[in-house]
């Protein structure tokens, strides 16, 4: 029979994504397929499944086993199901919540319960709720960076295919929560001249941000015999937390 070559979860296209959601919510962030596509339930004329990757190759396996548990049994696919499923066996089932929790910011497309959080502070300028949510972003990414050194090659090798995502979140996330606490200190009247010499430190950092080392990684561009390395930037939440880094930056002056 035909082989139906699915071009899944392959980020060739948007390199400097991470599709490590459920199957459909990485079909939404997935630029070159409709964010409504659904898989059919019934898969006529092939008899078999070939997935097309990421270069992150571990971090690719949440997806692989969609494609698995899609190809065993079509109509019996449960999108949010199999994502639980998949996050546990490959994660495991101590950092699974954790990572579920963590993936809806490592995804470019950073939407609830950020967004409205956002919005509410640009409204009435009250950080309690935004710096919580940050402070609870971090420590999923502590938790899940601490996978690098549990000693199972699996979970180290699963790391380092996602630590520039890792690298990028974490570090916005904290500008983001140095930034508030000095537009909460401004706000009060208690900035002190140390504290403004940080605020114009953070803004340079703010500024500097997108160019970040830690937040590269390698990859391979190209066809046949015209290949060759290049290096890109990661880019976790890309919609809601980035743009409100340069809010920010503008409103601590």
């Amino acid at each position: 029979g035909l082989a139906w070559w699915w071009n899944y979860p392959c980020n060739d296209n948007d390199m400097s994504k991470l599709f490590v959601r459920d199957t459909y919510g990485n079909f939404a962030d997935e630029k070159w397929i409709d964010n409504d596509a659904k898989l059919p339930t019934e898969l006529r004329g092939a008899s078999a499944l070939i997935s097309n990757p990421m270069q992150q190759g571990e971090a690719s396996k949440i997806a692989l086993f969609g494609v698995g548990d899609y190809g065993w049994n079509n109509a019996a696919f449960d999108n949010e199901k199999d994502y639980h499923a998949a996050v546990k066996a490959v994660v495991g089932k101590e950092k699974a919540t954790d990572f579920e929790y963590l993936s809806q910011y490592l995804r470019y497309y950073d939407n609830e319960p950020m967004a409205s959080l956002v919005e509410a502070y640009k409204r009435d300028g009250k950080s309690a709720a935004v710096k919580a949510e940050i402070l609870k972003m971090l420590k999923a990414c502590q938790s899940i960076q601490a996978m690098g050194v549990s000693g199972a090659e699996s979970d180290s090798l699963f790391v380092a295919d996602i630590q520039p995502w890792l690298n990028r979140l974490g570090d916005m996330a904290t500008l983001i929560i140095q930034m508030l606490d000095q537009i909460d200190a401004k706000n009060a009247g208690r900035q002190s001249d140390t504290d403004r010499l940080i605020a114009t430190q953070l803004k340079k950092n703010v500024a500097d941000f997108d160019h970040y080392g830690n937040h590269q990684f390698s990859v391979l561009n190209g066809l046949g015999d015209d290949i060759e390395l290049s290096t890109i930037y990661s880019e976790p939440s890309g919609k809601v937390l980035r743009p409100f880094l340069d809010f920010l930056a503008r409103k601590i002056e």
